[in-house]
């Protein structure tokens, strides 16, 4: 599993603040101001299937319109959606992710031509 790898957890602790989020949660969540909802949840269904919350859509929705799970979303700062990257990564995969927005190598570059070259921007985890 990618986030029991050692050398990740400790970049990820590191230097981003990890939020694990149920898109099935029934409560309302509040952040910057806006309400989300889950007007689906079913009570009686909480061992199986439920609605998906509106906050999962809001934030976890990937470029082409899809909801997958998991997704893991990366933001700003100023808590602005960078990208939605649908699917378990492997480590790697994750770390050249991890490295390109923490290096703020997405000002600079296009996500192909960083990861062609990763090699010269990789830190040492």
């Amino acid at each position: 599993m990618t986030l029991s790898d050692a050398r990740i957890a400790k970049y990820l602790n590191k230097n981003y603040y990890s939020i694990k989020f149920d898109a099935q949660h029934p409560d309302d969540i509040t952040i910057g101001g806006k309400t989300y909802k889950n007007p689906n949840y079913v009570e009686s269904n909480t061992c199986k299937r439920n609605g998906t919350h509106e906050l999962a859509y809001a934030v976890a929705t990937s470029q082409d319109g899809r909801l997958a799970f998991p997704t893991t979303v990366y933001f700003d700062e100023n808590f602005n959606k960078l990208v939605a990257v649908p699917g378990f990564q492997k480590a790697l995969d994750l770390e050249k992710i991890l490295t390109y927005y923490r290096g703020d190598y997405h000002f600079k570059l296009e996500w192909n031509q960083f990861q062609q070259n990763f090699d010269q921007y990789q830190e040492n985890l």
